[in-house]
């Protein structure tokens, strides 16, 4: 009797190996299609993979092709392929093999457990970037990795894809697939193995690596992209016009692994090719791509001359291909501005982090911004000196420098900015110790006065009213701290503005109109912020303020004016500063030389420990000492020794010196 029929146990399908290939609708970045090897069960899932992949990071395409196993015939021509007969040209005959693309090959070492892989590559890395960088900013984000599986080679990632963190999940996705297809192999060839009754010891031997590499591939079953750039560079950004970093990392733990192929031209290839495909872009943006591109490495390459030098460099090569004569002078172009500017003036990565929060920034323009509101707003011309908006300084650094306010150049923009306030005493802004009265400047400077800057919403006037009022409001102490603050103030560089500043001030207040229209409160109470009564200074501020200007000219700290520096000095002292002067070479010019004088009477007062005149007497006194000059308001002593020219103090210490004798 026949036996029942029964089920045939359903066989799992088999995979195997498809090279799938597609094209784009526009060329993308240069090339006009990809290639990839899938494992699937059939051409429909090799196709589906492969089009989920492209959807992951972002791509379109316009056919996709299904080969079963093998088949180069699919891969598409690259950007890199583009540019290798010209790149090889603009290298030279000596180096034929330069301008192909090229991975970086690891170097292992076997049979020494003292050999770190870690510290020696990156000793290589060092060595190579100190001798070879041509002051190129090169990014520090993984490009090549490798797995720790013997036998498997390097995973080149897509680099537009490692310098966008938007596409890392696209990085994530390509890796995992590559590592699928391995283990896909390797599980199929562990089965086959499997089956065979009799195997041979080679057999044996290849079954036990192919289960030991398994194993280790399931390590990376989680691995993701943005993770592992997290654990490396925690907090770092990747910047889409740094060079491709030639490091090779071991995919588990990040560690570098030693490669052979740190040559001369590795960089400068990379340079090269990305100028080309810069020029080759859109024809409106091209040249500011180009600029921009250029712009970056010499600011954040770390060795600006290197840089102009591997530029001067690439001219001449440039210039023996057909069809690049503007695009070289448009590097021609740069190059003389970069020569004028140096990168070492211009804003740091630090320095511009500390200008959060304020508004305006001493700079000088190298060049016109591409920003779209540069002709809607106030700035500094190329070529000049001057405030700029601290937005347009953080939105276009390689267009500006940064001026010291102890430079003689700036020196005296530095002087008005700061002499704007009615005769406060202001915090130094030399970050020397303030007194506990002094007004908050609205200015700072940092790195030792690099970069000078005014505070967002600040001024010197709102603070001190702010602080007056303040006190005022201390029942148990406002008499006292009001008087001390109105004396503190009074000392200052300008007393005669300052008792105008107060006075126009208790005028303001008791006329009714409320506060200034500049001062803060004015702009509140104008904008609805404040109600009426909120605007209504305090009568008994008021009240004391007069009462102090009443006797503000007769107290201690006043200056007693005297009319002529003779009636100051003494007629036996006055002619001991002419001899002085004149066996110092400081004679009156009617053009130039005046602060020469003005140094050299200020060092007499301090000399013969007289009171230093105030601004507003000067001029006067100036003409009686020596008759038939002429002198304005802009004569007077600079009391700060950093706002003090080298000419000045050279007088002042001329003068000292020699009626010291």
């Amino acid at each position: 009797m026949a036996k029942g029929s029964s089920k045939a146990k359903e066989q799992p399908a088999e995979r195997s190996g498809y090279t799938v290939g597609w094209s784009y609708p526009s060329p993308l970045h240069g090339a006009v299609g990809g290639s990839t090897v899938v494992h699937a069960t059939g051409e429909a899932e090799a196709k589906a993979k492969v089009e989920a992949m492209l959807r992951t990071k972002g791509q379109t395409w316009e056919s996709i092709t299904v080969v079963k196993g093998s088949d180069p015939g699919l891969t598409r021509t690259s950007e890199v392929d583009r540019y290798a007969t010209e790149l090889q040209k603009m290298i030279g005959r000596l180096h034929v093999n330069a301008a192909a693309p090229q991975t970086p090959s690891p170097i292992w070492v076997h049979g020494d457990p003292t050999h770190d892989p870690d510290a020696t590559a990156r000793t290589m890395w060092a060595k190579f970037m100190d001798e070879s960088s041509h002051g190129l900013s090169v990014s520090d984000f993984p490009r090549f990795v490798i797995c720790d599986v013997n036998g498997y080679p390097t995973l080149p990632l897509p680099s537009e894809a490692v310098k966008d963190e938007t596409r890392w999940e696209g990085i994530t996705a390509v890796v995992r697939e590559q590592l699928d297809y391995w283990k896909a192999n390797l599980q199929e060839r562990i089965e086959r193995l499997g089956k065979v009754k009799r195997r041979s010891a080679e057999d044996t031997d290849q079954l036990k690596r192919d289960k030991a590499a398994l194993k280790a591939f399931e390590a990376f079953d989680a691995w993701n992209y943005q993770r592992y750039v997290e654990q490396l560079l925690p907090g770092r950004k990747p910047h889409a016009l740094d060079l491709d970093n030639r490091r090779l990392y071991r995919l588990s733990n990040g560690q570098l692994i030693p490669v052979s192929d740190l040559g001369t031209y590795v960089l400068r290839v990379d340079f090269w090719r990305r100028l080309l495909a810069l020029w080759d872009g859109p024809m409106d943006k091209r040249a500011d791509n180009v600029r921009t591109f250029l712009d970056h490495h010499h600011r954040n390459g770390g060795k600006p001359e290197q840089f102009r030098d591997l530029v001067k460099d690439t001219l001449p090569r440039l210039r023996k291909l057909t069809g690049r004569e503007l695009f070289v002078d448009k590097v021609e172009g740069w190059l003389q501005v970069a020569v004028q500017y140096p990168a070492e003036q211009m804003p740091t990565e630090a320095e511009l982090s500390q200008l959060d929060g304020m508004r305006w920034v001493l700079v000088k323009c190298v060049r016109k911004p591409t920003a779209p509101w540069w002709n809607n707003h106030h700035t500094v011309r190329p070529g000049e000196i001057g405030m700029e908006e601290v937005k347009a300084v953080i939105a276009s650094p390689e267009c500006y420098q940064f001026i010291p306010a102890t430079s003689e150049e700036a020196r005296g923009k530095v002087e008005r900015m700061v002499g704007k306030n009615p005769g406060l005493r202001l915090t130094p802004i030399d970050g020397s110790t303030p007194h506990a009265m002094d007004t908050r400047n609205p200015y700072r400077t940092f790195n030792d006065g690099r970069l000078f800057a005014e505070v967002n919403g600040s001024s010197g006037v709102w603070n001190f009213l702010n602080r007056l009022r303040h006190e005022a409001a201390q029942l148990a102490t406002r008499a006292t701290n009001v008087d001390a603050l109105l004396d503190h103030h009074l000392g200052g560089a300008n007393p005669d503005a300052f008792v105008e500043f107060i006075r126009g001030e208790v005028l303001t207040w008791k006329s009714g109109r409320g506060p200034h229209p500049n001062s803060l409160k004015g702009w509140l109470a104008a904008n609805g912020m404040l109600n009426d009564n909120a605007v209504t200074e305090d009568p008994w501020l008021v009240d004391r303020c007069e009462r102090w200007l009443q006797r503000a000219n007769t107290r201690p700290n006043a200056v007693e004016q005297v009319a002529t520096f003779t009636d100051l000095l003494g007629a036996t002292n006055a002619e001991a500063v002419r001899v002085a002067m004149n066996a110092a070479g400081i004679v009156y010019k009617p053009a130039k030389g005046k602060g020469r004088i003005v140094a050299a009477l200020h060092a007499a007062c301090d000399h013969f420990s007289k009171p230093t005149p105030r601004p507003m007497h000067w001029p006067s006194m100036l003409r009686e000492f020596i008759p038939g000059s002429t002198w304005t308001a802009k004569n007077i002593p600079e009391a700060r020794p950093s706002y003090q020219g080298p000419q000045y103090k050279e007088a002042y210490r001329a003068v000292k010196d020699r009626l010291s004798q």
